[in-house]
């Protein structure tokens, strides 16, 4: 948490010394269809996580046809900014950091913490950038990101699946006619308070304590609803 205290301190100061305001970049690789709301929210949780709070003014992105503005017009706009937030360091080069930076910006990269929060236009500090990326689990987090914006923006089930159903063809789930009635009874039943082990009791062993679980947990179920 020190270090994240650093960070923020770090970037709070350029901002207020400057006095101009803040922006952030995402991106969106080819092919993919990430949920940009939850990229926002993503991003503020990691902001949050090293206690840095400042308001965003504008928002730049790539990948994303309602959202005109990409790299190219922020890289334009950058004299007009304190520090420029990157979600990840995908979809911007070294190059493009160098530009910026020589702009007047700070660059901080809300997945690379502990790179820091300020890239310098020298060259050592650029080849020393490629080869510590990884040091805090970049490449980890980046690909555990586009697995969950992968499964947000897809209709195929991912997982066991539960009690009452059974997988089509093309991925998608759908409720088996002899099966669905007693699964529609023990959501009854669970959401009446009953007890999960009275529950099983009655399908007489059909539904184990864990499908319970996971047949509600898929339906969004819970006591009192």
């Amino acid at each position: 948490m020190a270090n994240g205290y650093r960070l923020s301190l770090a970037l709070k100061t350029v901002i207020l010394v400057s006095n101009k305001p803040v922006a952030a970049y995402f991106y969106c690789p080819p092919e993919k269809h990430y949920d940009f709301e939850q990229l926002t929210d993503g991003l503020m949780d990691k902001l949050t996580a090293v206690n840095f709070s400042s308001d965003i003014q504008e928002v730049y992105a790539d990948g994303w046809d309602d959202i005109p503005n990409g790299l190219s017009e922020l890289i334009s706009d950058a004299k007009a900014y304190s520090a420029i937030i990157l979600y990840t360091l995908e979809g911007i080069t070294i190059d493009d950091i160098a530009i910026l930076v020589k702009g007047g910006c700070t660059i901080y990269c809300a997945m690379t913490p502990h790179i820091g929060s300020v890239f310098k236009a020298t060259g050592a500090n650029f080849k020393e950038l490629t080869a510590t990326i990884n040091a805090g689990g970049y490449y980890k987090d980046l690909r555990s990101l586009k697995i969950k914006a992968g499964m947000k923006n897809t209709d195929k089930y991912i997982g066991n699946i539960p009690f009452g159903h059974k997988r089509k063809e093309d991925g998608t789930i759908e409720a088996i006619p002899e099966k669905i009635k007693l699964a529609q009874e023990v959501g009854k039943w669970y959401t009446e308070g009953m007890a999960v082990s009275e529950i099983t009791y009655r399908t007489e062993g059909e539904l184990s304590a864990r499908q319970v679980y996971a047949l509600m947990n898929f339906w969004g179920v819970k006591r009192g609803n």
